[in-house]
């Protein structure tokens, strides 16, 4: 797969214009959470609120406003927020803006590595274990945020927030959230969003009890098959390098197309 700006211009894009909705939705749902989104030039500031996943630019520094001007505009953006101004760029910005942000003392914050994978040969939904999977319903619609959620205390603020995210994710257009089940108890998720020709897969969480049993890789074959029956020929994901979603991704055939880098300048 041949990797170039115009390729990762719409990945980015893509993921942005998902993350926006998002914050939109979630304004809307729970206007507490001061969750905002607003665009400038090429890319979306995203801000969920804080303590939530979500508070920096997407596919930021990708179109054709100068370096100062954009880091003008993400700072105005998360200032009145009470965050850190912070921005996640591929390898293909440019140069004046990675001298810029260093210039204002943005610094490293995580990376994050973007796979891809085409669909016109994909391994079949069969699998070792006696595994269903099904599209999220008023009827799984708790065991799908109790897996989300797993990490967080009943009770707990994260918790609240994490059921919160959920609600709101579950409406964004051209998403579809799926569960897992083995033996019939749901312990997987995971969610995909078509959007053209890119099917973009996120959304998976496994309950500690169920890992190691191929629930994931299971859940992650099926999300291509419903890609490709969607229309798209190319599916993408995000994971941290050294997880086990890279992992399961690069043994169903994804490739790593280039690494994220997050940048926020300290307060």
């Amino acid at each position: 797969m041949r990797v170039d700006v115009d390729l990762v211009r719409r990945i980015e894009r893509n993921a942005a214009q998902a993350e926006a909705r998002h914050a939109e939705l979630l304004a809307s749902m729970v206007p507490a959470s001061g969750a905002a989104a607003e665009w400038f030039d090429s890319s979306a500031f995203v801000a969920l609120g804080a303590g939530r996943y979500v508070n920096r630019a997407l596919a930021f520094g990708l179109g054709t406003a100068p370096a100062p001007e954009c880091v003008d505009a993400l700072e105005r953006f998360f200032a009145p927020r009470a965050l850190a101004a912070s921005a996640e760029v591929s390898p293909f910005v440019s140069g004046d803006l990675l001298r810029e942000m260093r210039r204002r003392s943005y610094g490293v914050d995580w990376f994050r590595n973007v796979y891809a994978r085409e669909l016109d040969d994909l391994p079949p939904r069969s699998h070792g274990v006696p595994f269903d999977i099904r599209q999220v319903s008023d009827e799984t619609y708790d065991a799908w945020r109790e897996v989300l959620g797993n990490d967080a205390a009943p009770g707990t603020a994260e918790r609240a927030m994490s059921d919160e995210s959920c609600d709101s994710r579950l409406r964004i257009p051209r998403s579809v959230h799926l569960v897992g089940t083995i033996g019939g108890e749901i312990v997987t998720t995971g969610s995909v969003r078509i959007d053209g020709d890119i099917a973009s897969i996120g959304g998976a969480a496994t309950l500690a009890s169920a890992r190691g049993r191929g629930a994931q890789r299971a859940m992650i074959v099926d999300r291509l098959h419903r890609a490709r029956d969607g229309g798209a020929s190319l599916a993408t994901a995000t994971a941290l390098a050294d997880g086990s979603s890279a992992r399961n991704l690069a043994a169903l055939g994804f490739q790593l197309l280039y690494t994220q880098v997050v940048l926020t300048k300290p307060r």
